[in-house]
Order: C-alpha cells, then sequence, then structure tokens
C-alpha cells in the first residue's frame, strides 16, 4: 500500500454561447476549451512514479428547433476534440514537450507520450403533441476518430391525467467511450487495455410527476438499466495486477423520488427532497470486479432555502445522506473494507442585487472523515467566496 500519495491539479476553462429566435425557428449555439493539469506522485516528494498529464477538451455545438402543426423538431451537431499529453499516458510522440506546472522538479520533465480523437454527434429528434398526449421519438449518431460511427435511438411518451397530474415512460439507449486511463494507464498493480470498445446501454423508464402551480412538484420513477461491455478493472486472482477490460455486464433497477415546495411570501424560499435507492446485478463469468458494483445504493438529500435577517441575503442549506455498497481496500491494513455510510451538512450565503451576487460556501460543516469512491479519504471543512457579474442586463 502508498499511503503517502500526493496529486495536484489545475483547471482554466470558458465558452461563448449565441442565441437567436426566429420567429418559430430558435438557433443555439456555443463554443468551449477546458484544459486540466494533473501531477500525480505514488509517493509524495519522490520521482518514484512521478507523472504530469494535461487534457485539453474543446468544442462547438449547434441545435435548431422548429415549431409546426405537427410538434417540434430539433436538428443539432456537436464537435469535441480531446487530447492528452503525459509523461506516462498514450502513445509516443515524435516530438517531446516541456511539462507543465512541475514546480521545481529538475530536470524538469517532458510530455513524451500522448493521443487524440475527434467526436462528432449528430441528432434528429421531434416531438408530437396529441390532446393530452406527448410523443418523442429521436436519433443519435455518434462518430469518432477512434471508432468509427455508432447510431442509437430513443423514445418517450407523456400523458396529462390532468392539471397536476402526468404519466411518462421511456426506453433510450446510450454509449460511453473508454478514458484514456482506461486505455493507457499503467502503474503498480495496473495494466491498461489499448483494444477496449465503448460501453453500451439500454435504459427503460416510468414514472409520474405532480405540480401544483408551482408551489409544490414531485416526481417518483422505476428505471431498469442493460449495460453491456461495461469497462471495469478486473482480475482473476487477489495477487493478480487489475486489468480494464470489457467484461462486465452490469443490469440495474432503481427508483428515484424528489419533492420540492416553494412557499409565497414566506421566510422560507424553498424546500426540497430528493431520495434515490438501487440495486445491481454484474456477470462477468469469473472475475473479480474492482468499480462495476461499487454503487450507490441509498442516496437521500434536503434542501433547505431560507432568508436572513438582512435583505437581498439568503442561507441554503444541504443535507446529504448516502450508503455505497462494494469494498475498498484499507491502506493501513491492506485489506479489503466495505464503505461506511456517511452524512453530510453545507451551507452557503448569498447576497444578491441586479447586476451581482457575492457568496461565501462552506462544504462539510462538520468536518466529517469520510471514504466515498475508492480508498482516497474526502476533504473535510472546505471554505470558498466568490462573487458573480451579470454585464448588460
Amino acid at each position: 500500500a502508498y499511503p503517502n500519495q500526493f496529486e495536484h491539479t489545475h483547471t482554466a476553462f470558458g465558452s461563448l454561447k449565441w442565441n437567436k429566435q426566429f420567429g418559430k425557428l430558435n438557433i443555439e449555439t456555443s463554443a468551449y476549451w477546458r484544459r486540466h493539469y494533473d501531477r500525480y506522485e505514488l509517493i509524495r516528494d519522490s520521482s518514484y512514479k512521478r507523472n504530469f498529464h494535461r487534457n485539453d477538451a474543446s468544442g462547438a455545438q449547434a441545435r435548431a428547433s422548429y415549431f409546426s402543426q405537427i410538434g417540434k423538431t430539433v436538428l443539432g451537431v456537436n464537435y469535441r476534440h480531446e487530447e492528452l499529453l503525459s509523461t506516462s499516458l498514450g502513445n509516443d510522440l515524435v516530438k517531446t514537450h516541456k511539462a507543465d506546472f512541475y514546480n521545481g522538479v529538475s530536470p524538469r520533465p517532458l510530455y513524451s507520450k500522448g493521443d487524440f480523437r475527434d467526436i462528432i454527434d449528430y441528432y434528429l429528434d421531434h416531438t408530437f403533441y396529441l390532446d393530452n398526449f406527448t410523443v418523442s421519438a429521436g436519433v443519435l449518431g455518434s462518430w469518432s476518430s477512434a471508432y468509427g460511427n455508432n447510431i442509437y435511438a430513443g423514445a418517450d411518451a407523456s400523458y396529462s391525467l390532468s392539471n397536476r397530474v402526468k404519466l411518462y415512460a421511456g426506453i433510450n439507449q446510450s454509449l460511453r467511450l473508454p478514458t484514456f486511463t482506461e486505455l493507457f494507464y499503467n502503474n503498480i498493480g495496473y495494466a491498461a487495455n489499448r483494444n477496449l470498445t465503448p460501453e453500451k446501454a439500454l435504459t427503460y423508464e416510468v414514472g409520474t410527476k405532480y405540480n401544483i402551480n408551482g408551489l409544490f412538484t414531485s416526481h417518483l420513477s422505476v428505471f431498469y438499466r442493460q449495460g453491456k461491455d461495461i469497462i471495469d478493472w478486473v482480475k482473476l486472482n487477489e495477487p493478480d495486477d487489475w486489468e480494464s477490460k470489457n467484461l462486465t455486464d452490469v443490469d440495474a433497477l432503481g427508483i428515484e423520488l424528489a419533492a420540492a415546495y416553494t412557499p409565497k411570501d414566506m421566510w422560507i424560499k424553498k424546500l426540497q427532497l430528493s431520495a434515490m435507492w438501487q440495486t445491481l446485478d454484474k456477470e462477468s463469468s469469473i472475475y473479480i470486479s474492482k468499480y462495476a458494483l461499487d454503487y450507490l445504493k441509498y442516496k437521500i438529500n434536503v434542501g433547505v432555502d431560507h432568508s436572513l435577517f438582512l435583505r437581498n441575503l439568503t442561507a441554503s442549506w444541504r443535507f446529504s445522506y448516502q450508503d455505497r455498497e462494494g469494498t475498498y481496500a484499507d491502506f493501513k491494513s491492506g485489506l479489503e473494507v466495505p464503505y461506511k455510510a456517511f452524512a453530510l451538512v453545507d451551507l452557503k450565503l448569498m447576497y444578491t442585487q441586479p447586476q451581482y451576487n457575492v457568496f461565501v460556501e462552506a462544504s462539510n460543516l462538520f468536518d466529517k472523515r469520510y471514504v466515498d469512491l475508492s480508498n482516497l479519504v474526502q476533504a473535510g471543512f472546505w471554505l470558498k467566496a466568490g462573487i458573480q457579474v451579470t454585464i448588460g442586463k
């Protein structure tokens, strides 16, 4: 075990949006860029297994929606470019690059490996409105430079029993591409697989929604998801290294409940409750699974927003509870131990004006020490503050 691991990250991002209405035609466009730096040390302040990574993601999207006598038609296209530069992940580069945020490491590390891929998603969706019925169906194509073209579809339908109650059902396909980590991560105890293929899932959902003039809203749903070729880190025996493979089929069954109450002319501005339960079933022959069954079995969130003594000053409380199935390797003992349920409290104070908002946010207010996913102890009390400015409103 390596209990003194270290990681430092830095992220920069930006985006632009442009929307325009032309009668019944609405055009929405956006472009974005994000750069993420990551420095990882298996043993802190040691060059042993020290890695530097730079991930870039940039793209643009355009979406057109048109309202006609037969409903709403949506046509869109998204383009995304992903690029990795690393000292350890990816294919060998023809030309090396100097690593960023090396913080005095000598000699300065070089990005000698990397990879990139381009992704284009294109979709067509149409929604029919027939009295109390609403039916939507669509098809989406996804082309990537690494995995070629994939086509998948979905459909949703709803029926309004009254102005307050709606029933709905849906069936949708989805796809997830392997991450660069799953493709290239090779370290002590881990062996990545460059031949991974995308995950596929088919999800069924039925539910009901209830709405009283926006004063009280709620929904209850049941979902069943069939996952195929799920990517997981697996091994045959305990002493073996973990390998990333498309070996696990995972089926999930769950229930979700949410409700919100927004009273008028009261010091309490909003009350929210959400709860989720699910169970997973895995089929992966004789392999031991690392992550596929480390899932949230129970999750409950409660939110309370209320005004304070000063005009335009509000407080937002968030209470959360979660219980995760599965186990993780304890750093001290080296043994697999089950996850423990935990509860957290967050508080956000916000002062609001037409042109700006000032906030102070305290996460994990009572400094709870807990393990969420994997064996990393999560951050304790965390305080941040900021200001949001609106220009041209």
